[in-house]
């Protein structure tokens, strides 16, 4: 079966002739659903207590990690009346455009004060799967100063040895005078229509 989550309406998939990509991530997500409650139910390891990581871990091998976390945030939004959820996880589940239709489509049977601890877990690691992959790769704002640079390095070179070649030494050297005072001309009336 196909892992990837659809993530769309069924009146989408129908207008796009997506129907069997939407029917088989429905069917993973409530069986996604009935892998929660029975990993819940079996980490209960006496009376009241529950070991939820490990809970979250075995949900987790068997779906992805991203199926869970939509499962979840289709539960919390289907019962947004309910109390019990804490307004840091509920916060957390409204990220996820879950359709309407889909959120009524699989339950999940567990007490929600015990599936809250769950959503916890996965919320967090989720937090932290997030954060990890922001920091592999670099900010826009590093690779714009980047780009910045390259561009402030190598584009004065590049014109000054046209007009060198275009003029000759001479000419080229007083043209390269020209256009530099052109250009600072240019950054100062930039400079002042912006502040």
């Amino acid at each position: 079966m196909n892992e990837k989550i659809y993530p769309h309406s069924k009146e989408f998939a129908q207008e796009n002739n997506q129907m069997a990509a939407y029917q088989e991530s429905n069917e993973m997500n409530k069986l996604c659903a009935k892998a929660i409650d029975t990993a819940i139910q079996e980490s209960n390891y006496e009376l009241y207590h529950y070991d939820l990581k490990t809970a979250f871990k075995s949900v987790t091998e068997e779906y992805s990690s991203d199926r869970v976390n939509w499962v979840l945030a289709s539960a919390m939004q289907d019962t947004d009346h309910d109390g019990r959820f804490s307004d840091t996880n509920r916060n957390w589940g409204a990220v996820f455009n879950v359709p309407d239709e889909q959120r009524r489509g699989y339950y999940l049977e567990t007490h929600p004060a015990i599936l809250g601890g769950f959503i916890n877990i996965a919320r967090k690691e989720h937090i932290a799967k997030t954060k990890e992959n922001s920091e592999q790769r670099p900010s826009i704002v590093e690779e714009l100063k980047s780009a910045k640079e390259a561009v402030e390095n190598t584009a004065p070179k590049d014109r000054s040895e046209k007009i060198k070649k275009q003029k000759g030494n001479r000419n080229g050297e007083k043209n390269i005078t020209k256009l530099s005072r052109r250009i600072k001309k240019t950054y100062r009336t930039t400079r002042r229509r912006h502040n």
